[in-house]
């Protein structure tokens, strides 16, 4: 089940509420249902059959995946419908830490699918600064490529997000479920993180132009999905 089937799985669940409706609605919103779940080859049983499973998945970063990382958390939390954070881990001198971890919480589905994107893009990124030295040079190609890896991310969001509405039988049911799905996330976070508030992370400057761009080439070519070895098929790079 992909996200956006998962998405309309919520969609058709909000369809067959009865509470607060005339028999009128009921019955048209459960022929919307019923259309939805025949194109998807569902039963009621399979809409009703799992609760919210909410998770967390977190990974430890260094300060030159701090560059990526402030980009790109933003962009696949967006993608994927998670909420992100980021905790700074303690030094036993008590000075201020270059180490940090990042964090992914929301449906267990999305946090799984968001800490692998995570992971292979900050891989990516290492990979393509390997071998660059100067620090300016290297701070330079990642912020390249991780302002670009963050816009084509937002990019697949929206074009995804527009596929949902065009599948949902309303564009209000989607956006609906979409915002319900959103405050059950939020309130995981709340419950797990009470009082968490949004960070801002200071920008790396560009030093070194002839780096940074090709930072973004290599942020225009890598993969935002998994290979189908590993169970989903690829987003193409465009």
């Amino acid at each position: 089940m992909t996200r956006n089937e998962d998405d309309l799985k919520r969609v058709i669940a909000a369809l067959l509420e009865t509470e607060g409706r005339s028999d009128d609605e009921v019955r048209a919103f459960q022929a919307k249902a019923a259309k939805l779940m025949h194109k998807l080859g569902l039963t009621r049983e399979d809409i009703f059959a799992e609760k919210p499973d909410m998770h967390t998945a977190e990974m430890q970063i260094t300060r030159f995946d701090w560059i990526v990382a402030q980009y790109i958390g933003s962009g696949i939390s967006r993608l994927t419908g998670t909420q992100e954070w980021y905790t700074i881990l303690p030094t036993p001198t008590g000075k201020r830490s270059d180490r940090k971890v990042f964090h992914f919480a929301g449906y267990r589905s999305d946090v799984d699918q968001a800490i692998w994107l995570f992971k292979h893009l900050i891989e990516a990124s290492q990979a393509g600064a390997r071998g660059i030295s100067v620090t300016s040079e290297r701070n330079s190609y990642l912020v390249g490529f991780a302002a670009t890896v963050y816009r084509r991310l937002v990019e697949l969001a929206v074009a995804l997000n527009g596929v949902q509405e065009d599948e949902a039988p309303t564009g209000n049911d989607n956006a609906l479920v979409l915002a319900k799905k959103e405050d059950t996330v939020k309130a995981f976070l709340q419950k797990i993180v009470p009082g968490l508030r949004d960070g801002q992370g200071k920008g790396t400057a560009v030093k070194d132009f002839s780096a940074m761009v090709a930072g973004q080439r290599d942020g225009k070519s890598v993969s935002l999905g998994r290979g189908v070895a590993q169970g989903a098929k690829a987003l193409p790079a465009h």
